[in-house]
């Protein structure tokens, strides 16, 4: 299920356009690898399990800054910024785990942007302040991680692979 408007503007005899797109996806029974309890005899099964939402805009503006009968110069800059959020995964699944190494790794979780990446978080404070260990001995015996953060015992959301925003500019002569 998809939706997209745009326009497309010219000026000047061609020499300046700007492009403006919003697009909303929904894709349903997405085919991913879902795990399964050990008891069952397997590890995971592949299934259509989530339901993703896609949506952004992209913008380019271009134009000729230079244009005569020996050289045409063409620039354009383009930019993109997409929001992808799973909204939901298969019954009783809550994360499935898309990659990764030991002590972090990237997960599509329901209710969160797809892709985000999981670990070990830092204690905070009531402000949300992270908490950092400033004892420079414990002991008597000189501490190996002041000036550290102080590591929670949960795991929880540390941000997102993706990036917030693309640009790109290109140049032709």
């Amino acid at each position: 299920k998809s939706f997209e408007a745009g326009t497309e503007l010219r000026f000047f005899g061609n020499r300046l356009n700007f492009d403006l797109t919003y697009f909303y996806n929904k894709n349903e029974d997405l085919i991913i690898v879902v795990p399964l309890a050990g008891s069952s005899g397997y590890t995971a099964q592949t299934m259509n399990a989530a339901t993703m939402e896609n949506k952004g805009i992209e913008a380019v503006l271009g134009g000729s800054p230079v244009k005569n009968d020996k050289l045409e110069w063409t620039l354009n800059v383009n930019f993109t910024k997409i929001k992808n959020t799973v909204l939901s995964l298969a019954d009783g699944v809550e994360s499935v785990n898309l990659g990764g190494y030991t002590g972090s790794d990237i997960r599509a979780v329901a209710g969160m942007p797809y892709a985000t990446i999981y670990g070990t978080q830092w204690v905070k404070d009531d402000n949300g302040n992270v908490i950092i260990d400033d004892r420079e001995t414990i002991g008597g015996e000189a501490n190996d991680h002041y000036g550290y953060p102080f590591l929670s015992d949960e795991e929880g959301p540390l941000g997102s692979a993706l990036p917030d925003w693309t640009c790109g500019i290109s140049s032709l002569l």
